[in-house]
């Protein structure tokens, strides 16, 4: 059986698209195990957190500037407050000596009969070091409590309350 270990990036199979049918869901490619998600676990339901990984840097680049720019020069109240949050999104990172984003705005959950297999590089599972893997969890707990709390990132985002629910149903069966 696989080990599953927070921080790592691993391939989701195609049957859990199929079996919770959301049509946000960040999902695989056709004939490729692509894109990767970086896991990570909640121990209160025994499920794993996957955040989506997208080589497309600068479209999010460019997305995150028209979201800042947005929220400064906003006239509500609020506005500030809902800009930090907005800004908990998505994260860039470099791995394997390119540079990639953390999509905490699309992550989900899955179940651990879902993970296929690692994200290997030079013969061995990804990981980030230990710094950042715990500032990316630490970014996801507060992107999960504002995601079940009914905060929407982008219109575009994955029920993730109905997918919990279907996965904490599945196991009790």
């Amino acid at each position: 059986m696989l080990k599953l270990v927070t921080g790592y990036l691993y391939v989701i199979s195609d049957q859990f698209f199929i079996d919770v049918n959301d049509p946000y869901l960040v999902k695989n490619h056709p004939g490729g195990l692509r894109p990767y998600y970086l896991a990570i676990y909640d121990s209160s339901t025994d499920l794993y957190w996957m955040i989506p990984l997208s080589s497309k840097v600068d479209k999010y680049k460019r997305y995150y500037r028209k979201t800042f720019y947005k929220w400064t020069n906003s006239s509500r109240s609020d506005a500030k407050e809902i800009l930090s949050k907005f800004m908990l999104g998505m994260k860039i990172v470099h791995y394997a000596d390119r540079e990639s984003v953390l999509l905490f705005q699309d992550m989900f959950p899955v179940s651990r009969d879902y993970i296929v297999r690692y994200y290997l590089i030079n013969h061995g599972p990804f990981t980030f070091d230990e710094y950042e893997t715990q500032t990316i969890v630490n970014q996801a707990r507060e992107v999960i409590s504002l995601l079940k709390n009914g905060f929407k990132f982008v219109s575009t985002q994955p029920d993730i309350n109905r997918l919990e629910k279907i996965l904490l149903d599945r196991k009790l069966k």
